[in-house]
């Protein structure tokens, strides 16, 4: 492997950028990538989304349906509400009020407890069910302001299927991975929008990725995990939008991703362990570290716990199976620190619903 410095090939850390982009409602139109001004975007037409969801195979598909997850379906009939309730009462209380809750993320895969695909063919929306149960409660809880995001995975499964519906989702995530360049798998509009990063090239793939999150005013987190060098304290401008996720997550590591682009992130990425239930003596060690820590919480919950054989996603594979640090990677951060660097914006800016949608209506 080559030494670090300018002039290596960036291939190298191909499989290194993975981003969760989260969006407030519909998707906005193209971004003007290399645009040192985006407008504000007006919403994508509502068929152009309906298509979008619906694009791939749905629940009538043969084998569509694996093994039924009976938790899936005791979380349906609202037989863990309690426990959910006690987490939402736990997040108020530590200060955590304004949390993003990315609940049962990537349910159109197959991989998760909580797979839309787990549910019984009796009862094909066991998800929608489940998250309607849970967000109902958490909503429920004094003092709280949640808000509730729907993250998809980039697969060939059609996501209409598990549409909570609009009273239920404040937020649309989806997982882009720099490591495929261009497929078929990944989220496109009629615009293209989201297949036009530049696959296979990191910091064309980083320049874009970032002005088409700026044009649409849509939340970039980016997995830190090990590949920063942790920093005990932020500083600098705050970094609207942007934030750090990792599996085990620390305020240290979003403090140095922050550091390397220039500013204090706005957003960490934290996770409940997906292999135990929403209890409050599980949850209370992950919270604590983020107290006083400064950051808006976007906090992954499990619906339902895996069980042991089903392995968490624990961040994107190394290059040639060999630890980096993103500072290794000159341009790769030039390019993250010029994302964010163009055009600050003074706060967040989001788009809202379209009144009366939902998937393939």
């Amino acid at each position: 492997m080559p030494a670090p410095g300018k002039g290596k090939i960036l291939r190298r850390i191909l499989p290194v950028l993975v981003v969760l982009v989260i969006f407030a409602g519909v998707l906005g139109v193209r971004a003007s990538f290399g645009s040192s001004t985006p407008s504000r975007p007006a919403a994508v037409p509502v068929a152009d989304l309906a298509t979008l969801l619906n694009d791939g195979v749905g629940d009538t598909a043969p084998d569509y349906f694996k093994p039924t997850s009976w938790s899936l379906v005791a979380a349906a009939a609202g037989d863990y509400n309690s426990r959910f309730y006690d987490l939402g009462a736990l997040l108020v209380q530590d200060g955590f009020s304004n949390t993003i809750l990315d609940l049962g993320r990537e349910m159109n895969g197959t991989w998760y407890e909580w797979s839309e695909h787990r549910a019984p063919s009796s009862e094909p929306n066991a998800y929608t069910l489940a998250w309607q149960q849970i967000v109902t409660t958490m909503r429920s809880v004094p003092g709280q302001h949640f808000k509730f995001l729907w993250t998809i995975y980039p697969v060939n499964a059609s996501i209409a299927d598990a549409w909570p519906g609009s009273a239920y989702v404040d937020y649309i995530g989806t997982d882009i991975f720099d490591w495929h360049g261009i497929t078929s798998d990944y989220p496109l509009t009629a615009a293209d929008d989201l297949d036009w990063f530049g696959g296979q090239d990191d910091p064309l793939f980083i320049t874009n990725m970032m002005a088409w999150l700026k044009a649409n005013h849509a939340i970039g987190l980016y997995w830190a995990g090990e590949h920063v060098t942790p920093v005990t304290a932020a500083s600098g401008p705050l970094l609207a939008n942007q934030g750090a996720s990792a599996q085990v997550n620390t305020p240290n590591t979003v403090n140095a991703l922050g550091k390397l682009m220039g500013g204090r992130l706005q957003y960490a990425g934290v996770y409940l362990p997906d292999g135990q239930p929403v209890l409050n003596s599980v949850a209370e060690p992950v919270l604590a570290p983020w107290v006083h820590a400064g950051y808006q919480l976007i906090l992954s919950v499990p619906i339902v716990p895996n069980p042991s054989f089903i392995k968490s996603y624990s961040g994107p594979p190394e290059p040639g199976n060999r630890p980096y640090q993103l500072a290794d990677y000159p341009d790769a951060v030039a390019a993250l620190r010029n994302g964010v660097t163009r055009d600050r914006p003074k706060l967040p800016m989001l788009v809202p619903w379209t009144p009366g949608w939902r998937p393939g209506k």
